[in-house]
């Protein structure tokens, strides 16, 4: 969250990870936002999900018609992404985890200079 806030962006409240096992969305809830060491105790041979969802401006959203879609209520664009993780006893593991992956601001270090310029290459 800290990290998100320095970069000018916000962190949505309403949307949760999950826990993985026999069902595909189960107990814990995993929130993105809260006092550290306050949630619930993670333990080796537990599987969740990380999905927090980063806007560049307020984190209210919303849901469309569809019951699916989600928007920002202000507008602004929004970014999400997943990740499932493991306890083990000596950490973590990231199951989801790509050797190797490049993203494309590492590939392409200038590509988003500004909005503004994310808006005149989209005409």
């Amino acid at each position: 969250v800290e990290f998100a806030h320095a970069q000018g962006c916000s962190v949505v409240r309403d949307f949760t990870g999950h826990g993985i096992g026999r069902r595909f969305h189960e107990d814990p809830s995993i929130h993105h936002v809260g006092v550290r060491g306050r949630g619930k105790r993670l333990r080796a041979g537990m599987t969740f999900t990380i999905e927090p969802m980063i806007n560049l401006g307020d984190w209210k959203c919303e849901i469309l018609e569809d019951d699916w879609t989600a928007i920002t209520v202000d507008g602004t664009l929004s970014a999400q992404f997943e990740h499932t993780i493991l306890c083990t006893k000596d950490g973590y593991e990231i199951l989801t985890e790509r050797p190797g992956q490049t993203k494309n601001s590492e590939k392409y270090p200038d590509y988003w200079d500004s909005p503004l310029e994310l808006e005149a290459r989209s005409e």
